[in-house]
């Protein structure tokens, strides 16, 4: 099936690109609007809204953890006819011989990827919290709570790629909404100091975060 892009967005990391693709299988006009961080996409069946930020390396100052780089995308999509369009988002690593490893934990999927200098996480909700959210109809429709989540297969709207994520959109009725966040970072390779034998992992408690507090953090009131 062949995809068009609607928004694609690069950070540039120490250890290579890491892309935030959007794309329809509908090839079709679009208007795009920019506002401060936001920038909003209008298909002719999806509103398609992305919030970029860069304040993760802040949120950590009060913790033992610090990186280097970071990179947050908040992508909140309304459906708003009752025509098919298939939407997929991908964030991922690009251009790059690296290899990625899962690096999943409670509520989160991420992967790291690492050089003889950095280290680098890519992180999202994963299935089970995406479950959490259909239950109270939080920018997830209830109706996908018995799709999600352990023991569906699969239970998740995104899966890993080699290097990242691909999230497939599921079909939404007319004025239903839905919610995916991609958050990145990076920072020198180093020995953690709690543990001195092991790596540190700063990278991947800063793509930890849940659709909870990064709209309390980044004061989105209208997203919650």
């Amino acid at each position: 099936m062949k995809n068009y892009k609607l928004y694609n967005n690069n950070f540039e990391t120490d250890l290579g690109v890491v892309s935030l693709e959007i794309e329809s299988n509908i090839k079709s006009k679009c208007s795009i609007t920019q506002k401060d961080s936001l920038t909003t996409i209008d298909t002719l069946n999806h509103i398609i809204e992305i919030f970029e930020f860069c304040d993760i390396k802040e949120w950590l100052n009060e913790t033992d953890n610090s990186i280097e780089q970071s990179k947050g995308w908040l992508i909140r999509i309304t459906k708003v006819s009752s025509n098919l369009e298939h939407i997929q988002i991908r964030c991922e690593l690009i251009h790059s011989v690296l290899k990625a490893d899962a690096n999943s934990g409670e509520w989160l999927d991420s992967v790291w990827i690492e050089n003889a200098t950095h280290f680098l996480s890519i992180g999202t909700e994963d299935g089970e919290m995406l479950r959490e959210r259909a239950k109270r109809n939080d920018l997830m429709p209830k109706r996908f709570e018995k799709e999600l989540g352990f023991p569906s297969k699969p239970d998740s709207f995104t899966k890993y790629t080699e290097k990242g994520f691909l999230t497939e959109i599921p079909k939404l009725n007319n004025k239903e909404q839905i919610y995916f966040h991609y958050l990145v970072a990076s920072s020198p390779r180093k020995k953690s100091a709690e543990y001195p034998e092991e790596d540190d992992i700063s990278t991947w408690f800063a793509v930890d975060y849940s659709k909870r507090v990064l709209i309390e953090k980044l004061n989105l009131t209208e997203w919650k």
